[in-house]
C-alpha cells in the first residue's frame, strides 16, 4: 500500500527529484513544497495546521505584546513582563514545530524519490538517456 506519509514511491522517478518543494516549504510557508510534490493530502495537512498556528501566534503577539511593553515601560518588572511572554512564545513555538516538522516531511520525501531515482539508474531504469558507452581496451 502506497501512504501520503514517510514512504518510498511505487515506481523510481525518470527525472532526477528537485530540492525546489524543499525550499519553497523552508521559505514561502509550510505546505507549499508538498504541495509541489503531488501530495496535496499532507499539503493541505500541514498548511491547514500552519495556518491556525500562524493565526494563534498573531493573536498571541497583539493581545500580549502591548501588556509586556506596558509593563516594562511603568513597572520596570521583568518577571511580570515574563507572565505575558508565554502565551507569545507557546504560539510561536506552535508554529515553530509545526515549521520543523514540515521542512523535514518535504526533505524526507525528496530524499526518498532521489534514493528511489539513484535505484532506478544502477538498475538501468535509466530516464531514456542512453547508458555510457562501455570501456573497452584497444591494441
Amino acid at each position: 500500500m502506497y501512504s501520503i506519509f514517510f514512504t518510498d514511491p511505487p515506481e523510481p522517478p525518470r527525472e532526477k527529484p528537485s530540492l525546489t518543494p524543499v525550499l519553497l516549504s523552508a521559505t514561502i510557508f509550510p505546505g507549499i513544497g508538498q504541495f509541489q510534490q503531488k501530495r496535496t493530502v499532507a499539503g493541505m495537512v500541514y498548511l491547514g495546521t500552519s495556518g491556525i498556528a500562524f493565526i494563534i501566534a498573531t493573536v498571541m503577539i497583539a493581545k500580549h505584546l502591548p501588556v509586556v511593553f506596558h509593563i516594562l515601560w511603568e513597572t520596570a518588572d521583568p518577571t511580570s513582563a515574563m507572565e505575558e511572554l508565554k502565551p507569545i512564545l507557546r504560539g510561536l513555538g506552535f508554529f515553530f514545530a509545526l515549521y520543523l516538522a514540515n521542512v523535514y516531511d518535504t526533505w524526507y520525501a525528496w530524499f526518498r524519490l532521489n534514493r528511489a531515482w539513484k535505484r532506478g539508474q544502477q538498475n538501468g531504469n535509466s530516464s531514456g538517456t542512453p547508458p555510457p558507452p562501455a570501456l573497452t581496451t584497444h591494441p
